[in-house]
């Protein structure tokens, strides 16, 4: 999946819901979205499979988004490991004055987030269950 140099502006939902492998979203304007900007997030429940891989999210402008810039996680009560893995968030601005988080990630593996600007109404980032996390500013 290469979402690269596209605008995601006044909808009511995530502008990009993604549970694959191999994804570059890169350079995209996010402007006003009721949902979340980018949500990576594989679901056993909906038999969508429970693991998503090597994921790039930089160099992206999400700015008042409702619920914030960028959402990691797998739904499920009993995850069995990780399931998402190799994630690089680099070099995007998150302007979410309103949101209640700017970056989220949990129940990942080899994440690396660094040199974002985030602004939030709540936490800028929530961090959870993740193995080998670089969180470097």
């Amino acid at each position: 999946l290469e979402v690269v140099y596209c605008s995601f502006r006044n909808h009511l939902a995530r502008s990009i819901l993604c549970k694959n492998r191999g994804v570059l979203i890169e350079n995209n304007n996010f402007l006003q979205v009721d949902g979340m900007a980018v949500e990576v997030a594989p679901e056993r429940a909906w038999r969508e499979g429970v693991s998503s891989s090597d994921i790039i999210i930089r160099r992206n402008r999400m700015v008042y988004c409702r619920w914030g810039g960028v959402e990691i996680k797998v739904d499920t009560k009993e995850p069995n490991g990780t399931s998402i893995k190799n994630i690089l968030i680099e070099d995007n601005l998150i302007d979410c004055p309103h949101s209640p988080k700017g970056i989220m990630v949990r129940d990942s593996e080899n994440v690396t987030i660094r040199r974002n600007k985030v602004i939030s109404g709540g936490e800028n980032y929530l961090i959870s269950n993740c193995k080998n996390l670089d969180l470097s500013e």
